[in-house]
């Protein structure tokens, strides 16, 4: 394996795990302020035993959408900034010198 496609996979996987974890607090927030808004205007109707499952499902789906945005997002960046300023391989000199005589 490249060192560049190493770069890009660690990447990507580091983007993924901070977007889980950003998409999911997100996701926790938002669903907990609306379950608290119904539960602070006493709307029966609204405010019932499974109102506390809603934060769950928040920080199931901020994780699901943080993950997936997180890692195409650090993908993309790595790759652009690679292509930019990484360079070839073959350009930079590196691997084996070949002084004309035959091969073994």
């Amino acid at each position: 394996m490249r060192d560049r496609e190493t770069v890009r996979d660690v990447a990507v996987f580091v983007g993924g795990f901070l977007g889980m974890f950003l998409g999911g607090l997100l996701g926790f927030a938002v669903f907990t302020k609306i379950a608290f808004d119904n539960l602070r205007r006493g709307d029966d109707a609204r405010a019932d035993l499974g109102l506390g499952l809603w934060p769950f499902v928040g920080v199931v789906l901020g994780g699901l959408i943080g993950a997936a945005a997180g890692a195409i997002l650090s993908g993309v960046l790595v790759a652009a900034f690679m292509s930019v300023f990484g360079g070839s391989p073959a350009r930079s000199g590196r691997g084996p010198k070949n002084d004309g005589g035959p091969s073994i």
